[in-house]
């Protein structure tokens, strides 16, 4: 968040990007060959960003450099008395010939980044940032010979050549340095990234519809450092009122215009301190309350993959009867099963093919795909055939399952069952299928059905929710995701402690209640303790119904997935459902899941379950396939 904040607030000051072009990159920028540069230019008045990175994307270096620039002033190896730094995955946009403020001041170049820019009583103010013990160099352009102060300015240098001001220093903490030119001032705001992450430039809004749009409706903001979040902020008469989140007691430093003489936080008024720079300050929040999360301890479970079995009933599935496709054309066999010709377009797909065995048969062949980091199990009449795991490089496989002994019935109807993980937006599905036999005669196919969510795209019952919030399994289909689902008469069983035992997928419900302290925001997340990696198996996460995450353990990285405010009931039962399908016939458990809290933050928002009331409805879903829910 902070990181995506800090790049906001300079894109949208930064009109001359909007129009800039691409004009080369490479690794011939700069004095280091491990260094990766694109140059962006607007060709209309010159202006210049350089966007530094890794050329090894992976790299952890600390790897120090100058840069080859453009600029009005000529061609120039910068810095002039010290290096850029690049630490590890680091990236940095480097500006030339860069106008800001109301003035149309000029930054010939700085290796710092720019953070953003605003005008507050006919005084431009500007945010530099960089990592913490950096060195920077900025260099700015008047139309007169400046005066600089550095009385707030404490491991600042400058240097005036001209109507040339140059700067240099460390970054450590906060420093302001107050330039004068031509009857313009000029406040230069240097931090240091773990600073400036902490200082937001929060909108004034202005009238009309698009009031609170920056650019449209308003150009005002003030600067405001040390809140964890702030929300808005209105200015009316001579008092400033701010709502947000605070970490804590908090010191704030405000700076505002000058007819600002009170400022509220949340609706709290606040005791004022003037600080050497003019800008105001106080200290907000209050003792933070612990808070402890409940445990997970109590499930209930259902086996959650019944249409393995060979007397499965699927008549009312839908028949895969379609032989043509503007897709890419199928490999093998005479129908087509990509799920989007059917109407299934998200979550978990379940196809069951139909043969007579004459007892020949001897293994079937699957070209299944999904997009990068899909998975698949094969079945036939229960017994379960192979999986293949998933890869992230891979979004298409073609695999050969041989039947084991005692699998195939002779005579009878055969099934062959997979349930596939689509991962992707190209065609998901079985591209080509055959069946192996040791005999000249081969035997076909005689028939398809195809199962992704309940009712599919356009008949899915929970329209509150959406069609992409569930899949294709039995549990989904029945709505055992939903909060009220009626699972009283499942048996006990936790993912932890006894998972499931083979192949296959089981579906895990509990409830847990919460009475988080009333005026703060406790972000809450569902955590997995990460198994050994040779442990293959995938996770669905829903909390209130709504599906908040998937955990693929054998591919990864994520383990935390964030339970959102208005989904989860802060004051109120909650109902947790897990799939866990095991892709190994040594089956799967997990290793850990708990509920942990990324902080308390003192909170103008008010926070409650509002979006998760609906739950299951009277004949909403009806069980497919079983007489009764086990």
């Amino acid at each position: 968040m902070n990181e995506m904040r800090l790049q906001g607030l300079f894109l949208r000051v930064s009109k001359d990007l909007l129009s800039g072009s691409l004009l080369a990159n490479g690794t011939n920028y700069t004095t280091s060959n491990l260094i990766h540069t694109s140059e962006i230019r607007n060709l209309d008045n010159n202006a210049a960003f350089y966007f530094l990175r890794h050329n090894d994307a992976t790299s952890l270096a600390l790897t120090p450099f100058q840069l080859n620039i453009t600029t009005s002033a000529g061609q120039l190896l910068i810095p002039q008395n010290s290096t850029l730094v690049l630490d590890g995955r680091e990236s940095k946009i480097i500006v030339t010939d860069y106008t800001f403020g109301a003035s149309n001041s000029k930054i010939l170049y700085s290796t710092t980044e720019v953070m953003t820019w605003t005008t507050i009583d006919n005084r431009d103010y500007l945010i530099l940032y960089a990592l913490p013990g950096q060195s920077g160099e900025t260099v700015f352009n008047f139309g007169s010979t400046p005066d600089v102060n550095l009385d707030n300015a404490p491991g600042v240098t400058s240097s005036i050549s001209g109507n040339s001001v140059t700067l240099n220093y460390k970054l450590q903490g906060i420093s302001s340095v107050t330039i004068t030119s031509g009857g313009k001032t000029i406040e230069v705001l240097i931090m240091d990234k773990s600073t400036a992450l902490q200082w937001n430039a929060v909108d004034i809004p202005g009238r009309g519809n698009f009031g609170g749009f920056f650019s449209f409706g308003t150009n005002q903001s003030v600067l405001i450092g040390g809140p964890y979040l702030v929300r808005t902020a209105n200015i009316k008469g001579g008092t400033l009122a701010l709502t947000g989140d605070l970490n804590g007691a908090t010191n704030v430093e405000v700076i505002a215009p000058g007819a600002v003489r009170k400022i509220t936080w949340n609706g709290a008024p606040q005791k004022l301190e003037k600080t050497s720079r003019n800008s105001l300050t106080f200290t907000g929040g209050s003792n933070v309350p612990s808070v402890t999360l409940p445990t997970l301890d109590s499930w209930k479970v259902v086996d959650s993959l019944p249409e393995i079995q060979q007397s499965f009933d699927d008549s009312n599935w839908i028949t895969a009867d379609q032989t043509t496709t503007n897709y890419s054309a199928p490999l093998s066999g005479d129908r087509v099963l990509y799920s989007q010709q059917y109407g299934f377009y998200g979550g978990y797909l379940l196809f069951r093919g139909h043969f007579n065995a004459t007892g020949s048969e001897t293994a079937v062949s699957l070209t299944v795909q999904g997009g990068f980091a899909f998975g698949y199990s094969a079945f036939l009449n229960g017994v379960f055939l192979g999986s293949n795991q998933g890869n992230a490089t891979v979004s298409q496989t073609s695999d050969t399952w041989p039947f084991p002994d005692g699998a195939l019935k002779t005579g009878e109807d055969n099934v062959v069952v997979v349930l596939q993980a689509a991962a992707g937006k190209e065609p998901r599905g079985i591209r080509g299928y055959a069946l192996v036999s040791n005999s000249s005669t081969s035997t076909t196919f005689s028939h398809w059905k195809l199962q992704g969510n309940q009712g599919g795209a356009s008949n899915a019952p929970d329209t509150y929710r959406g069609y992409l919030n569930e899949g294709g399994l039995y549990a989904e289909r029945i709505g055992a995701h939903l909060p009220g689902f009626p699972d009283q008469a499942w048996p006990s069983g936790s993912p932890v402690s006894d998972g499931v035992n083979g192949a296959g997928v089981n579906f895990y419900r509990t409830t847990f209640d919460l009475n988080l302290p009333r005026g703060f925001d406790v972000p809450i997340r569902l955590t997995f303790t990460p198994s050994d990696i040779t442990s293959n198996y995938r996770v669905q996460i829903f909390i209130n119904g709504w599906q908040f995450g998937k955990y693929t353990n054998n591919i990864g990285p994520q383990t935390t997935y964030v339970l959102p405010a208005g989904i989860l009931h802060n004051h109120g039962t909650n109902t947790l459902a897990i799939s866990l399908w095991s892709l190994d016939g040594k089956g799967a458990t997990l290793a850990g899941v708990q509920l942990t809290a990324d902080g308390t933050f003192e909170s103008a928002l008010a926070l409650d379950g509002r979006l998760s009331d609906f739950g299951v409805e009277e004949g909403l879903y009806k069980p497919e396939g079983r007489a009764t829910l086990v």
